[in-house]
């Protein structure tokens, strides 16, 4: 499998096996605590995020829906809605990397991963909108 262009940070709130999802499906991703970052303000997560272009991955959304819309210009962001437990998690993180798959950066686009019973809902959007 190849590995893709696209590089992700994924936040405390949500499972270090996150990780392995992405490294399984071609991507290179890190977790938040093993970079040493655990407990880091959410602005500067996202500054991290700038400089490296790393995608975020979080359950943050109300703070980093926010935060990402007064930044101009960032790497996108995956937001994993229902807070459920590592196994679910898992299977929405793949139903998003699936729907990014192939595309060489996210850059200003909001992925966002829910659910209704066993439906898998993703939607994606332009943040912030010009």
């Amino acid at each position: 499998m190849s590995v893709s262009s696209l590089e992700f940070l994924v936040d405390e709130c949500l499972h270090p096996s996150l990780v392995e999802v992405a490294n399984e499906m071609g991507f290179a991703a890190h977790h938040v605590d093993w970079l040493g970052l655990k407990g880091t303000e959410d602005w500067q997560l996202l500054k991290r995020a700038e400089v490296r272009s790393l995608t975020l991955v979080t359950n943050n959304a109300i703070d980093f829906r926010k935060l990402y819309a007064q930044a101009g210009i960032h790497p996108g962001l995956i937001l994993i809605l229902p807070m459920v437990r590592p196994p679910w998690q898992r299977l929405l993180f793949r139903a998003a990397l699936r729907a990014v798959s192939g595309r060489s950066d996210l850059i200003n686009r909001v992925i966002e991963v829910d659910q209704d019973g066993d439906t898998i809902i993703l939607r994606e959007f332009e943040l912030p909108s010009l």
